[in-house]
């Protein structure tokens, strides 16, 4: 987790996820109390599926499938699909699954 200690990703993609439904882009929408949050939860950092409006609101738990990235929120951009292979981490911390919450 290295230097992001107080600070949230304000936009995480997530692939490779058991349960494709699960991946793609959340944005930070703020932080709340460890104690009041799944057990499974690696951080304070809350966060909204990009497109859902179903108004659910996930933390992120250690995942042995997922593989998340962190991205700055830029508007006017979208990820681009690289091939296998490409091997960049932008910051992110690796394996990480959404938790519904």
């Amino acid at each position: 987790m290295g230097g992001m200690e107080g600070e949230c990703c304000p936009m995480k993609t997530i692939w490779g996820s058991m349960n494709p439904k699960m991946d793609g882009m959340y944005v930070n929408v703020g932080k709340k109390n460890m104690a009041s949050l799944p057990w499974r939860c690696n951080s304070p950092c809350i966060y909204e599926k990009k497109g859902s409006w179903d108004g659910l609101q996930y933390c992120f738990a250690d995942s042995m499938t997922s593989q998340s990235q962190c991205d700055v929120m830029d508007e006017g951009e979208e990820p681009v699909d690289m091939g296998s292979g490409s091997g960049s981490d932008m910051g992110g911390s690796g394996s990480q699954a959404p938790v519904d919450m």
